[in-house]
């Protein structure tokens, strides 16, 4: 083998490492780009997963707290039982003839 075809050789051959090292290189900043990306996207799903369990619990704590409007309700059938009777019989009323009217048209 001649000096020159070794040192075509040797040329090709460096050639091919410094494109596996720019190749590797590129590599590695794109997974570092998308990396922070995901974090970002991350960081931000955990900011909206914060704010809605916060909701959430605002709204359950409205609702069902001390003072919250099932506890209202409560109190108001203790408080007020034939009245409460009364307004639930009046409901039902209401709703079986407005059935019977729907079922009669069908």
């Amino acid at each position: 083998m001649s000096n020159e075809m070794k040192d075509s050789l040797r040329d090709v051959v460096n050639e091919g490492k410094d494109k596996m090292r720019d190749t590797a290189q590129t590599a590695k900043e794109n997974f570092e780009d998308v990396k922070d990306h995901a974090s970002d996207h991350l960081s931000d799903a955990k900011k909206k997963m914060n704010d809605f369990s916060n909701m959430a619990e605002d709204e359950f704590k409205r609702l069902y707290g001390d003072d919250g409007k099932l506890e209202m309700m409560i109190n108001f059938v203790k408080d007020r039982p034939l009245l409460s009777v009364g307004m639930a019989m009046g409901v039902g009323m209401i709703v079986s003839k407005m059935l019977r009217c729907c079922r009669r048209r069908s």
